[in-house]
């Protein structure tokens, strides 16, 4: 049988040229914005429709610039009018395929409030939706850098230039993450010894309300070693280095990064996710292709999923047990002990230390700039479609 392309709802960045499957595939590329979109004006929605019920077809919705849950992702269907065309079609939902940057462990998960300072207990939902990862940011970090050659970039990068801060840490939205860092950099006098932006930027309408704000300073309030009045003077600061960036923009413009990068020892990446679902995203990969040694505070075992896919860390420099740690506020803490150390340094001694890790350092920009990141998701596609059909 001859192979068939995916025909496109939405033009979609992430679907290489060289995907094909052995049956037709309608994909839907997702971002939160699509919520209002018309997103079916490119295709002819009867024969869709058709197609998915008596032609074998499949809906693949690729949702891989962010990571859900099967119980949002339900609602998502709903809210789009996806669900209502399956339900009043009989069209059956082993029809969808969706992909997500989500571990599968993580997908299938209750979506529940979420407890900053305890343990939280997992919960699972039945399983509805067949779910494939991939993470498309990774795919679009590599083939967006650089604009011009990877060579000529390569040349450009200064890696034996003075430091002028101990650490850099960049963060365009606002999170409680980022909120929490900014706390933690004040009140422990460590600011000035580094790069810090934090924007706190509000983004599709997203607003928390006062009391979803109240809830999570009742929590950390619990804690004997966190001051209330501390956290709402410096935790919603907000600290620009540069003029506010379209968010597109600011994920694959690395003119900015590289700018701060060249003269700072060491990364405070403060990542997207601290839900422990292993959403890691550009802002992990940045120094990794800079070769800057970092720390996250993000998910528990970002460090060990790095490993798994080849990366080494440096745990020769810092105290990686906060890797282990699955409390987000304890986790944070023990970044923040690397944090002091190294800035009880002088500039010159944190900088060689730095520079002892370089055959790691390489290792990872090497790694990362000649591996496919696809994930395999057109094969696992593939997979799926005929487990379904029996094929």
């Amino acid at each position: 049988m001859e192979k068939i392309r995916p025909v496109k709802i939405k033009d979609s960045f992430y679907i290489n040229e060289k995907y094909f499957f052995s049956h037709k595939v309608y994909w839907y590329h997702f971002v939160i914005q699509d919520v209002t979109d018309r997103y079916f004006s490119n295709i002819k929605i009867d024969r869709m429709i058709y197609d998915l019920k008596h032609n074998s077809a499949f809906f693949v919705f690729d949702h891989s610039m962010d990571y859900t849950v099967q119980s949002i992702f339900h609602i998502v269907l709903k809210a789009l009018g996806i669900l209502k065309i399956f339900e009043e079609n009989e069209i059956s939902l082993d029809r969808i395929i969706l992909i997500t940057p989500t571990a599968s462990e993580h997908f299938y998960q209750k979506s529940s409030v979420y407890d900053y300072v305890h343990v939280n207990k997992k919960k699972y939902d039945k399983k509805i939706y067949h779910h494939i990862f991939f993470n498309s940011l990774w795919q679009q970090a590599q083939q967006t850098f650089p604009r011009n050659s990877v060579t000529d970039y390569l040349k450009t990068l200064d890696y034996n230039k003075a430091p002028q801060a101990h650490f850099l840490t960049f963060a365009r939205r606002d999170s409680i993450n980022r909120r929490l860092i900014n706390y933690f950099l004040h009140s422990n006098n460590l600011f000035s010894k580094g790069f810090v932006s934090h924007q706190r930027v509000i983004e599709n309408d997203i607003v928390k309300s006062k009391s979803e704000h109240q809830n999570e300073v009742r929590m950390l309030a619990s804690r004997n070693d966190f001051n209330v009045k501390d956290y709402l003077t410096f935790g919603y600061k907000k600290h620009f280095l540069e003029d506010t960036q379209d968010k597109g923009i600011s994920a694959s413009d690395y003119s900015f990064y590289k700018k701060h990068s060249s003269i700072s020892c060491f990364d405070l990446v403060s990542e997207t996710d601290v839900q422990n679902n292993l959403f890691v995203t550009e802002k992990t990969l940045k120094p990794i292709i800079h070769r800057k040694p970092f720390m996250v505070s993000g998910s528990a075992k970002t460090l060990c999923l790095l490993k798994n896919l080849g990366f080494q860390t440096f745990e020769s420099l810092f105290d990686e047990s906060y890797d282990n740690e699955l409390v987000f506020y304890d986790r944070v803490c023990m970044i923040f002990e690397n944090i002091k150390y190294f800035c009880s340094l002088s500039l010159d001694d944190c900088f060689r230390k730095m520079q002892s890790i370089d055959e790691v350092l390489i290792h990872n920009q090497k790694h990362f700039l000649e591996t496919d990141w696809s994930f395999n998701v057109d094969k696992n596609i593939q997979k799926r479609i005929n487990k379904v059909l029996n094929v």
